[in-house]
C-alpha cells in the first residue's frame, strides 16, 4: 500500500507552524517536498519523520515522554522544537 501524501496545511499543523513558514522552507530545501506542479506540493509522513529525527539531538540517559504519531512512539515536541531552532525560529 502507498503511503498518503500529506497537503501543506496537514505539515504546518503537525509542526505548529505557519503555511508561510512551511512555504519559505520548502523554497530554501530545509525541509523535504515533492512537487507535484508548478503550484502544488505534498509531503510524504516518513520524510518528514526522518527529517525531524535528523534535526534531533536528545541526552542518552533522559527519560522522555512520547506520543504516538504514526503508530510509532516519537517524542514529537521535543523533534518539532529541535527543527524550529535548527532553521532559525
Amino acid at each position: 500500500m502507498e503511503e498518503k501524501l500529506l497537503t501543506s496545511q496537514e505539515v504546518a499543523e503537525i509542526l505548529g507552524i505557519t503555511m508561510h513558514r512551511l512555504y519559505t522552507w520548502t523554497a530554501q530545501g530545509k525541509i523535504p517536498v515533492i512537487k507535484i506542479s508548478r503550484k502544488m506540493i505534498r509531503f510524504r509522513w516518513s520524510d518528514i519523520e526522518q527529517w525531524l529525527q535528523e534535526k534531533t539531538v536528545l541526552p542518552q540517559a533522559q527519560c522522555r515522554n512520547t506520543r504516538s504519531v504514526g503508530g510509532k512512539g516519537v517524542d514529537i515536541d521535543r523533534i518539532v522544537e529541535n527543527a524550529k531552532k535548527e532553521v532559525g525560529i
